[in-house]
């Protein structure tokens, strides 16, 4: 099943997971653009880790980690 960029649903794993398309990732995968990081702050002011599943062109991928809302760091990769 294809995913939305933002989209927040269980991935193939069952893990509930924000989807995020590649093209938001930069700085060698380690951050998201200010795109992500302003949708993200907005829509999930009350959490400060959120667990992530990388989507391209809608198809999940098999990368995933965790990312801190505040600063659009990522802070660990799966």
């Amino acid at each position: 099943m294809r995913k939305k960029d933002f989209q927040r649903s269980n991935d193939l794993r069952g893990d509930f997971a924000l989807f995020i398309e590649e093209r938001h990732f930069i700085n060698d995968g380690w951050e998201i653009d200010n795109t992500a990081k302003k949708y993200i702050q907005l829509n999930f002011k009350n959490e400060k880790d959120i667990f992530f599943r990388v989507i391209k062109n809608g198809s999940q991928t098999n990368s995933h980690g965790w990312l801190d809302i505040e600063s659009g760091e990522i802070f660990q990769w799966g």
